[in-house]
């Protein structure tokens, strides 16, 4: 046996990198991968470099971030910056809205349009009770009560807005039920006013998850839909 072999073979544990055995009795040494090469071997360095160098190049650097990665650097502000930081492009202006869960509807036709639920498709806690009141936007006097606030008009009849006229129509606020429901069927807790046995029957069929309901000026028929919720655990009736 050469020299050469029997000093190789009779070395302690050979690396398997150091030679490679090719045929019987044939021995040839392998090139020992530089530093460089040892690092680069990984995938993983190999993507984050190929993305450093893509984020130089780009003009958008904001584009090559992921969306769990923008909805982490969202999640992480405070709720006073985080729509402001959203209007950094509709990217970042759609992730911010499946971050929020919870909010307080003023204007009806921006629920019954399907606005709402496209920019908000995540919600769980949804209060409708505001948006519920027939109210001239454009009034300048605003009546208040509890937890209402509500624009009048001036030329209104005093009592409009105690009885069933100063609600909504009942097929209105049953389509906007309707597309609440089918929008955001992972809602927990909802706040309405006036509801039909119609309007509750979507609610309780599309949001099985729901946890919570409070009715203001519920009619005795529409209790009829209370069966109807699964999950249903609170419920409260607030008459006026």
């Amino acid at each position: 046996m050469p020299a050469m072999v029997e000093d190789h073979l009779s070395r302690p544990n050979p690396s398997p990198n150091f030679y490679a055995i090719h045929g019987p009795g044939e021995i040839l040494r392998k090139r020992r991968l530089s530093l460089p090469e040892l690092w680069l071997k990984g995938h993983h360095l190999k993507h984050a470099i190929s993305r450093f160098q893509q984020l130089q190049q780009s003009d958008d650097p904001f584009s090559l971030l992921s969306d769990e990665c923008v909805s982490l650097i969202l999640s992480k502000l405070p709720i006073s910056e985080q729509i402001s930081t959203s209007l950094v492009c509709k990217r970042w202006y759609s992730i911010h809205g499946r971050l929020v869960g919870s909010i307080s509807v003023l204007d009806w036709d921006y629920l019954h349009s399907g606005r709402l639920t496209r920019r908000f498709p995540n919600l769980t806690e949804v209060n409708l009770v505001q948006a519920s009141f027939q109210s001239p936007g454009r009034s300048g006097i605003m009546l208040s009560h509890n937890l209402v606030s509500v624009h009048v008009d001036p030329h209104c009849v005093n009592d409009c807005l105690i009885g069933e006229e100063g609600f909504l129509g009942s097929d209105l606020i049953d389509e906007g039920l309707q597309m609440l429901a089918s929008g955001c069927p992972n809602l927990r807790k909802l706040k309405l006013a006036n509801p039909s046995v119609k309007g509750l029957g979507f609610v309780a069929e599309l949001c099985m998850t729901l946890q919570e309901l409070e009715i203001h000026c519920c009619k005795d028929m529409s209790l009829r839909s209370i069966s109807c919720f699964q999950n249903l655990q609170i419920l409260k009736l607030i008459d006026r």
